[in-house]
């Protein structure tokens, strides 16, 4: 278990499970996007919440499948994304549709 200060709220935060040490970079890169702080906070929220649902499960970040996320899902009651998340086009150029487990990077 470590712990990470939240800039935004200068709370001292325990973070648990196999996701933990991702949670600065995925602050780090939303607030680089331009995204709102509440919007942030519930990204990381959810992430902080996935994390120990893993943790307490022994589940790895290796062993996360699409099958664990499904029963994570179902565990937790919140909404999965859409299947299919339309991308604007970025400088006037088209980009595919994702799919629901694609990663992408900019």
């Amino acid at each position: 278990m470590s712990a990470y200060r939240d800039p935004r709220h200068h709370q001292l935060t325990d973070l648990i499970g196999p996701l933990t040490q991702y949670e600065s970079a995925l602050c780090t890169e939303l607030e680089r996007g331009g995204y709102a702080g509440r919007s942030i906070d519930a990204t990381v929220g959810k992430m902080r919440r996935l994390s120990r649902w893993m943790g307490e499960r022994g589940v790895t970040t290796s062993g996360l499948t699409p099958a664990i996320v499904d029963e994570y899902l179902a565990y937790s009651g919140e909404t999965p994304p859409p299947d299919v998340i339309e991308v604007p086009p970025l400088n006037g150029v088209e980009t595919p549709p994702c799919e629901r487990g694609d990663v992408i990077i900019s």
